[in-house]
């Protein structure tokens, strides 16, 4: 599963980052080992139960094995790394509370996560003023490093901040540019999950969709929690879309998918990164072939340049675009934000 290994990947670089700025804990007097030498806590917060547990789970994991690494190979001499891991479920008021206790943890260097954009929200002020950095793997709401009125005036309002992914800035307009040029999709009905990752990802797709040219068969927004999305299939089906726009992520784009194409709308569900799983594929079953979903990275510096087209073979249900979604340089920590 791409998608898994991509968050692992950058969660591990994360917390290697956190070990390799370490010169100590927050609290200068707190010596952790027989040795004299100091014990450094990473925290880290994501959803390790639940639905989304496959990606909070892969970020807890690769966050271990970077510490072990970084104690195995003697990254910095003294220091002995160690990682609290708190389940957020996906809930904002849990994450606030995780980060409350992270916070009163003097051992406590960093913090990698959370996973959602929703809970990373309630956790910034906590983090900022306790001047606890925090770096995500995975959000990619604007707002978190540009400020509410990002499309406007670009203001980074948490110095502690960081994250290793790319904006939805970026994600839902390339995804519009696709649909509207390469696959000739003039009509789109925009669905989302009300989060603040599935609403923001479906606004900038929606803004470009327009711009382009394109036009808004309907709206909707779903209840997270719900596995029935019948109602809102018929309305698909007669509006006459021909492209549908999700904005959520995987647990529910599945059986939409699904419930849409049993409804007798044979037209494709595109979504983002948050869709981008082979989860995704068991969940909305055979009838979701051709399905697209785009996923969020850095382009390696040893990659070849990004090409014009699309990959003329591709997974089952899901396709990648071969140029990068992600177009910004990413930010890490002790640097001020990306664009």
């Amino acid at each position: 599963m791409r998608q898994r290994s991509l968050i692992a990947i950058t969660a591990a670089l994360s917390a290697g980052a956190l070990t390799l700025t370490a010169c100590g804990s927050r609290d200068s007097d707190d010596k952790g080992s027989d040795s004299g030498g100091t014990t450094v806590t990473i925290g880290v917060d994501a959803p390790l139960t639940g639905d989304l547990s496959a990606l909070g789970l892969g970020i807890k994991n690769s966050v271990d094995l970077a510490a072990k690494t970084a104690n195995k190979e003697k990254f910095v001499e003294g220091v002995t790394f160690k990682i609290e891991a708190l389940d957020d479920q996906a809930q904002p008021s849990s994450g606030q509370q995780n980060a409350t206790k992270l916070v009163a943890d003097k051992s406590v260097l960093g913090v990698v996560g959370p996973l959602n954009s929703s809970v990373a929200e309630s956790m910034q002020k906590v983090f900022d003023d306790a001047k606890l950095v925090e770096v995500s793997p995975a959000n990619t709401n604007p707002a978190l490093t540009q400020g509410t009125d990002w499309q406007n005036s670009k203001k980074r309002v948490y110095n502690s901040y960081f994250r290793t992914a790319t904006t939805d800035a970026v994600q839902g307009p390339f995804a519009a540019q696709y649909l509207f040029n390469d696959a000739k999709k003039k009509k789109v009905f925009v669905i989302d999950d009300k989060k603040t990752y599935g609403a923001g990802l479906a606004a900038t797709f929606t803004e470009e969709f327009k711009k382009l040219g394109g036009a808004v068969a309907g709206t909707e927004h779903i209840n997270p929690d719900s596995k029935d999305f019948s109602a809102i299939a018929t309305k698909v089906k007669n509006s006459g879309a021909d492209v549908v726009y999700y904005g959520g992520e995987y647990p529910q784009a599945g059986p939409l998918s699904k419930q849409i194409k049993a409804a007798g709308a044979k037209i494709p569900v595109v979504g983002g990164d948050g869709i981008y799983s082979a989860d995704f594929i068991k969940l909305a079953g055979a009838s979701a072939a051709g399905d697209l979903a785009t996923s969020v990275a850095r382009r390696s510096r040893n990659c070849p340049p990004p090409r014009s087209s699309w990959p003329t073979t591709r997974p089952r249900t899901t396709r990648r675009p071969t140029r990068p979604t992600a177009a910004t340089p990413t930010t890490r920590p002790g640097r001020s934000s990306r664009p």
